[in-house]
């Protein structure tokens, strides 16, 4: 999974890279991370291949939250969550489509937890991709049933099973 770290406090980047590394270990699982110290420096060099952007609400130049407003002009899609101190933020959260906010200092449930959903949003992802492709695959099947079979009754209902 590639992750976007945006923070500006080391310390605290540090910790979610721990945090990150232990989850890794015990399922298995490896993370490619990339952190920035602020917002401006994140949304500059995006590019919409993240599977989950960590994000800090108090950071200079701009906040974690109107960076996450900017940020879904260009991914209406990639996971956010915010890591924070700031209490007081977390219903503003909802507007950016968030899909959890963690208090600093992070604990490793709530971080493991979180991320369980993360890899559950990205599992659907796929399914939604794949079965997207299904149809629009279905759709050219009908239409070369169609040329070849001509016209089909209208009584006649024909559908393809997942195989």
């Amino acid at each position: 999974m590639r992750i976007a770290i945006v923070e500006d406090e080391e310390s605290a980047t540090q910790e979610l890279r721990v945090l990150f590394a232990r989850y890794g270990k015990e399922n298995n699982m490896e993370f490619s991370l990339d952190a920035f110290p602020d917002a401006l420096k994140f949304l500059a060099s995006y590019r919409a291949d993240y599977d989950l952007v960590m994000l800090d609400i108090e950071m200079p130049f701009m906040n974690g939250m109107e960076g996450a407003e900017k940020l879904r002009k260009l991914d209406p899609y990639v996971p956010i969550v915010f890591v924070t101190n700031m209490r007081r933020y977390a219903v503003a959260g909802y507007k950016v489509n968030a899909i959890d906010f963690i208090i600093k200092p992070v604990e490793y449930y709530d971080f493991s937890t979180m991320l369980g959903r993360v890899r559950e949003l990205a599992i659907l992802k796929k399914r939604r991709d794949h079965f997207g492709d299904f149809r629009r695959s279905n759709e050219k099947h009908s239409f070369f049933a169609h040329q070849v079979c001509g016209n089909i009754p209208s009584q006649a209902h024909v559908s393809y099973a997942q195989g």
